[in-house]
């Protein structure tokens, strides 16, 4: 076998190279060769004994942090940080067949450092090793700004669940009885804990029951009127129906829209709901006239229903009634 021949791959070679490098490479320049080299990766270093002799950089963010002169003449391992360590001192022990890649992090003039991804060859017969590096800033950058995303998400899925559980306190400490109906086939999805004493349901059995249902047969007419009412005019109300349990009430609904699905809140009060409903508004408001700072409730006209004794004072009102009504 003559020198022009291919020759084969090392067997514990850690990649495959040319197999006639003596063929075509032998004539080449020292400067074809650097060029080569610094073209071959975003950073290359010339290394003797561990000590940085050159650099070639093709990456201008690595040139910007003067990396091609402050490392000359530094040992290698010095330019990377602690936990990088190890890795430089195996990349630089590695046998001549070429190490395999490793990813170290170089300290930086900036608040991050710079990961770059290195193979090193050892020079045949020297001392001398050469290290190719990847620079891989921007995937780092990637990679930050999809846990950042990430950590977004979570962010805003747990407001979420407190918010979901704050509803979820409010909808079941309510004393006034509420269901809430899929506005596409008319089945309750939720019920609060005064619903399930009005109805003497539990959520169990009211889950996927068709509204209707829950009211003796004559009212099935009159109570899809009025859900359709609410459906397309926002609110809706029929008094005096009955429940199948015998039980006389009053019905008020409204409409909305939550995830791009319609949804009605029905409200069911029989006597006694409404008393207890009262009562509940009216321990509400007494609670409202002691707090510390002024308090003005108004409708959707910017009339004021409600202010409390701390903002009568505020106003210089004699009393709180004489607001009710006003601008």
């Amino acid at each position: 076998m003559d020198a022009n021949s291919p020759q084969p791959p090392l067997e514990n070679s850690a990649r495959s190279g040319f197999q006639a490098p003596e063929a075509f490479l032998q004539n080449l320049s020292a400067e074809t060769i650097g060029e080569i080299i610094g073209a071959s990766a975003d950073i290359a270093l010339m290394l003797e004994d561990g000590i940085v002799k050159d650099v070639a950089l093709a990456n201008k963010s690595l040139r910007s942090n003067g990396y091609d002169e402050s490392w000359l003449g530094k040992p290698w391992i010095d330019t990377v940080t602690v936990e990088s360590r190890p890795k430089i001192e195996a990349l630089l022990t590695e046998n001549a067949g070429g190490a395999p890649w490793r990813q170290v992090n170089h300290m930086s003039q900036s608040a991050l450092d710079v990961p770059v991804r290195y193979t090193t060859v050892r020079m045949a017969g020297e001392d001398r090793v050469l290290a190719f590096g990847q620079d891989l800033s921007e995937m780092s950058l990637l990679q930050q700004k999809l846990i950042g995303a990430h950590q977004d998400l979570e962010r805003d899925y747990s407001r979420m669940r407190q918010a979901e559980g704050r509803y979820r306190l409010l909808f079941n400490s309510s004393s006034e009885p509420i269901l809430i109906i899929n506005g596409d086939d008319w089945t309750v999805e939720e019920a609060n804990s005064a619903a399930e004493a009005i109805t003497e349901l539990t959520q169990q059995h009211l889950s996927k029951t068709l509204v209707t249902a829950l009211f003796e047969p004559g009212a099935a007419g009159r109570i899809s009127t009025m859900i359709a009412t609410a459906a397309t005019q926002g609110v809706a109300t029929e008094p005096t129906l009955r429940l199948n349990n015998g039980k006389c009430v009053n019905l008020s609904a409204s409409s909305f829209v939550e995830t791009d699905k319609k949804r009605i809140i029905l409200r069911v009060m029989d006597s006694e709901s409404r008393r207890r409903a009262t009562d509940s508004n009216r321990t509400f408001d007494q609670m409202l006239d002691h707090l510390p700072d002024g308090l003005l409730i108004a409708d959707a006209d910017q009339r004021i229903l409600h202010i409390n004794q701390t903002f009568a004072q505020s106003a210089h009102l004699a009393s709180a009634q004489d607001a009710k009504g006003s601008p």
